[in-house]
C-alpha cells in the first residue's frame, strides 16, 4: 500500500507540472486542465459531518460511491487546489432541488435512454439529463431543469484511494443534514 501511495503522489506531482509552464493550459485560461470542484462544494465525512472541499486533507475519510454502493475511502491528495483562480464552472439543478458546479471536462455520470451509466463531460449535460443523486441514503435520478455557466473563484480536484465517485453537497452549508449528495466521477 505504501508503494502504491508513492507511484500515485509521483504520478500526481507529474501531472500537476505538466500545463504550469508558460504556454501551458489550466482550468481558469481553456478548457483543458483537470476536472475540478467549485470552492463551495462540500463532502460528507464518515462520521456524518460535512466539509467544505478546499478544507480537505489528506487521511480524511470521506463518503464515496463505487458500483452504485456508498463505501467510506480515503482522500488520498489534491491534485489541484486554486484558491484564488477563477474558472468556468457548469452549474447543474435538477427537478429534485439538486445542485452542483463542475468545470467543463469535468466527467459525471448520466442515465441514458437505454437505463445504463454513461459519463460524459459536464459541458455536453443537457436540460432533462437524468443525473444521479442520494437521498435519504438511495440513489435516485433526477432531471437536469437549469443550466448556467458562471466564473467562480476557486477549484479543487482531490483524488481518493478506492473510490471512483465521490459525493459532492453543494452549496456548502454547515446546518445541513439532510444527507442530499450527488455522485460524480473524477477522471484520474
Amino acid at each position: 500500500m505504501y508503494i502504491f501511495k508513492i507511484v500515485i503522489l509521483y504520478l500526481v506531482a507529474i501531472h500537476h507540472s505538466y500545463g504550469q509552464a508558460r504556454d501551458g493550459a489550466d482550468a481558469s485560461s481553456t478548457d483543458v486542465g483537470i476536472g475540478c470542484f467549485s470552492d463551495d462544494s462540500s463532502v460528507m465525512l464518515t462520521n456524518g459531518k460535512q466539509k467544505q472541499i478546499s478544507y480537505l486533507q489528506t487521511g480524511d475519510e470521506i463518503l464515496a460511491v463505487d458500483h452504485l454502493k456508498i463505501i467510506p475511502t480515503e482522500m488520498v491528495f489534491m491534485l489541484d487546489k486554486q484558491r484564488s483562480k477563477q474558472a468556468k464552472f457548469y452549474t447543474f439543478i435538477t427537478d429534485s432541488g439538486h445542485q452542483i458546479s463542475l468545470t467543463g471536462l469535468h466527467l459525471i455520470p448520466i442515465i441514458s435512454s437505454n437505463n445504463k451509466m454513461n459519463y460524459i463531460a459536464a459541458r455536453q449535460v443537457q436540460l432533462d439529463d437524468q443525473l444521479y443523486v442520494r437521498m435519504s441514503g438511495h440513489m435516485k435520478s433526477s432531471a437536469v431543469r437549469n443550466i448556467t455557466i458562471e466564473i467562480k473563484k476557486g477549484y479543487f480536484a482531490p483524488l481518493t484511494l478506492t473510490a471512483r465517485f465521490i459525493s459532492v453537497n453543494e452549496p456548502f452549508n454547515n446546518n445541513r443534514t439532510d444527507g442530499i449528495h450527488w455522485l460524480v466521477q473524477f477522471i484520474y
